[in-house]
């Protein structure tokens, strides 16, 4: 490819790009912005921001193009970093995936008030409960819970479907708001038909 080319190709990829002042900051490159949407931890964006000021890696400023679930599991990451979970964290993030169009798709059907921000994290993560990801199985507690150290895995988009009258096995009393002495959050669902059971905290 010839150096006109070149040029002509950046030309039509990049529509701007800006950097620091001479000597302002380490890492010359402030933004970039594309000609046409890129899609990064699922969500479109046109323009690119690098971080700046004293942080490890100078990771991109997402935090303003973030949905609710990717603020979730980069405070997820952050608290398993923390508490020596590192290793375990990065084995996970290397393997896993987001659900398939075709089981998003099935899941809203049968669930057609589930929540956005349910979707969102179906989109980064799969499932957390001996879910398989290329051959290897995983099991990492992903949801946190009103009981102290009581923390829950993730279901797959499949497993809340199979799954999807079980819980009328057990706790359908909690749902039916039966016993005035266990108290309940408005928040949750009060239509069994409509409940979609979204984590466990079985380990077999």
């Amino acid at each position: 490819m010839s150096d006109e080319e070149k040029k002509s190709l950046i030309t039509y990829l990049i529509k701007e790009i800006q950097i620091y002042p001479n000597g302002e900051s380490k890492m010359p490159l402030k933004s970039i912005e594309f000609n046409f949407p890129i899609y990064i931890d699922g969500r479109e964006v046109r323009k690119v921001l690098w971080e700046r000021g004293n942080t490890v890696e100078r990771s991109f400023v997402w935090e303003k193009y973030m949905n609710i679930a990717q603020k979730y599991v980069k405070g997820l990451k952050k608290a398993y970093y923390e508490n020596g979970g590192e290793m375990q964290w990065d084995n996970f993030e290397n393997v896993v995936y987001g659900a398939s169009k075709g089981d998003m798709k099935k899941l809203q059907e049968l669930y057609p008030d589930i929540p956005n921000s349910l979707l969102q994290l179906l989109e980064m993560v799969d499932g957390t409960y001996w879910r398989e990801y290329a051959e290897e199985k995983v099991t990492l507690l992903f949801l946190g819970s009103d009981m102290e150290e009581y923390p829950y895995f993730l279901l797959s988009a499949r497993q809340m479907m199979d799954t999807k009258d079980d819980f009328r096995a057990w706790g359908d009393y909690l749902i039916n708001r039966e016993f005035d002495d266990i108290p309940v959050d408005e928040g949750i669902c009060d239509d069994l038909g409509k409940l979609c059971v979204t984590f466990t905290t079985r380990m077999n």
